[in-house]
Parts: structure tokens; C-alpha cells; sequence
């Protein structure tokens, strides 16, 4: 007589829980068989389909035997493939358990074991989906050597020639700024005896008709020598007008400007030494010949300055 198979004399119920455990196994959905304190009545794995890279969540619906209690935690559990960020624990009527993961290898696999205070959560199967198992390559390549990125060495030299040029440029740009400077104060160094010689010939103007023609001219004359002795470099603030005259012949001016200086500063000594009448007609029409001489002598230098 054939003796009964031992697996058929088991209770019935068990026999669904072997065969529920087995079936969850192979589709790769998580298993609470056999685990102590709690039974995984519900999985939902949001999105349904993930791949490598994805943030997964995973809600699972327990039920818990009488006298055990779930709590929440903060830790971030990571392993070399998978990288637990966060757990939620939601105590409702059936407490529920929601656990964020990132998955980093395709396949089968598992999560590692969360402590929920008096259970543990252990073996939660799923499955990672990959690209690349359409493209035939079921294991990933090893890394690869670095690119160069197209112009690389362009970019090198560029650098290199930017580093060591930088310094000389900007030293050649502070060399210039300053030999600027230095030309920019040497031109207004000269400009200042035509400019004081117009800022005084017009304070003499305006007070002119207050002045006695003596004491105008006597100004006018020592303004004029001021203005002279600066531009031409000659030694006449305290020169006569005899010896002005031989002075001014060895600079490099016309003689028909040479003349016309010659003869305001003659006018000007009769008006002070002879006694010559003068009235403000004349003032103003020696002001200006000073004026219109001193123009002449400005153009004259600009054109002979190197």
C-alpha cells in the first residue's frame, strides 16, 4: 500500500501561505511571511515601473499582532546599491508604512532591514528595471577613461597664455596710465601762464576804469613780464624794456611778433615814466594786444613742441 505524501496531510491553511510566500518571491513583490510581530496586508510600489536612479515610494499596509507597536525614524540607511532617504509611519486603524528609496543597480533586490520599534521590516523584495536590458547588456561596463572635450588644448594654451599674459598686459596698461599721468600734469604745468595771464588780464579789465592809467599800465606790464618769463624761460620780471628787447630776440618767435610785444611795453613806459596820456580806449585796446600776442605765442609753441 502507497503511504501518503507527507505535504498533503498539512492543514490547508498553511499550504496557501507556502504557496502565497513562493509566488510573492518569484514576482519580486515584498513577503511579511514569517516575520514576528507584523503580516504585510498591502504593497504599492509608486511609480509601479522604476529604473536606476528613480526615488521610489513604497507603501506597505500592516497588521500587527496584539501588543506590538510601530514608531518612526529618521536615520537614512544605505547600502552599497540602494539608499533609504526617509520612513513615514502613518498609525491609523491599519498603520501603514511609507518608505522612500533610490535603487542603483538593476534586478532583483532587497531592502535592507528598517527597526520600527518593536518589529523589524526584513526581507522586502523588488525589482529595478534597466535600458539597457533592451539593448541586450545585462551588466554594466566598467568605468570608462576620461574625454577630452573637443578644443581642449586650445583651451590649455589659451589659459596658460592668459596667465602669464594677464601680468605683463596689466603692467604695460600701469606703465601707460601713468606716463598719461605724468604727460597730463606737464601739460597743464604749462598751460598755467596763459591761463593765470587771461584770469588776471580780466580782473584788470573790470577794474580798469577805477585805475589811474599809470597804475594800469604799470600792472599790465608786470603781468605781461610774468606771463613771458614763464613760457619763454627768460630772466625779464626785472628787466628794462632796452634790455627785454635783446632778450627776446634770442627765442625762437617772428620778428613781427617780436615787434608787436616790443611795442606794448614801449607805449606802456611812456604812459608811466613820460607821463603820456591814456584814457580807457587805450586800457582796453593795450589788453587786448597782450591778449592777441600771447594767442600768437601759444600757437607758436604747439607748433614746434616735439
Amino acid at each position: 500500500m502507497k503511504r501518503p505524501d507527507p505535504f498533503l496531510r498539512l492543514p490547508a491553511p498553511l499550504i496557501r501561505h507556502i504557496f502565497g510566500a513562493v509566488f510573492l518571491f518569484i514576482t519580486g513583490l515584498p513577503c511579511g511571511f514569517g516575520q514576528t510581530g507584523y503580516r504585510i496586508a498591502e504593497s504599492i510600489f509608486l511609480p509601479p515601473k522604476f529604473y536606476v536612479g528613480d526615488l521610489v515610494e513604497l507603501r506597505l499596509k500592516l497588521e500587527l499582532d496584539p501588543g506590538y507597536e510601530i514608531e518612526a525614524i529618521r536615520e537614512i540607511f544605505e547600502t552599497e546599491w540602494i539608499t533609504v532617504e526617509r520612513v513615514i509611519v502613518l498609525k491609523r486603524d491599519s498603520p501603514e508604512v511609507r518608505i522612500f528609496f533610490i535603487p542603483f543597480q538593476p534586478g532583483n533586490s532587497t531592502l535592507p532591514s528598517i527597526n520600527l520599534g518593536d518589529i523589524r521590516l526584513e526581507g522586502i523584495n523588488f525589482k529595478t528595471d534597466s535600458a539597457l536590458e533592451k539593448q541586450g547588456m545585462t551588466r554594466l561596463k566598467g568605468p570608462r577613461g576620461q574625454l577630452r572635450l573637443p578644443l581642449t588644448w586650445l583651451k590649455l594654451i589659451s589659459s596658460a597664455l592668459l596667465a602669464v599674459g594677464a601680468p605683463i598686459l596689466a603692467l604695460l596698461l600701469t606703465r601707460w596710465s601713468l606716463k598719461a599721468v605724468v604727460r597730463i600734469r606737464e601739460n597743464r604745468l604749462k598751460e598755467l601762464p596763459y591761463q593765470r595771464l587771461v584770469r588776471n588780464l580780466k580782473k584788470l579789465k573790470k577794474g580798469a576804469h577805477k585805475l589811474e592809467p599809470r597804475l594800469f599800465f604799470i600792472r599790465l606790464s608786470q603781468l605781461f613780464k610774468s606771463y613771458l618769463s614763464g613760457r619763454l624761460a627768460l630772466p625779464i620780471l626785472s628787466s628794462t624794456t632796452s634790455e627785454l628787447s635783446h632778450l627776446v630776440k634770442e627765442t625762437d618767435l617772428k620778428s613781427d611778433l617780436l615787434e608787436e610785444i616790443m611795442r606794448v611795453f614801449r607805449f606802456s613806459d611812456l604812459v608811466k615814466f613820460a607821463g603820456a596820456s591814456a584814457g580807457i580806449e587805450e586800457m582796453n585796446r593795450a589788453l587786448e594786444s597782450v591778449i592777441g600776442i600771447t594767442e600768437k605765442v601759444e600757437r607758436n609753441r604747439k607748433s614746434v613742441a616735439p
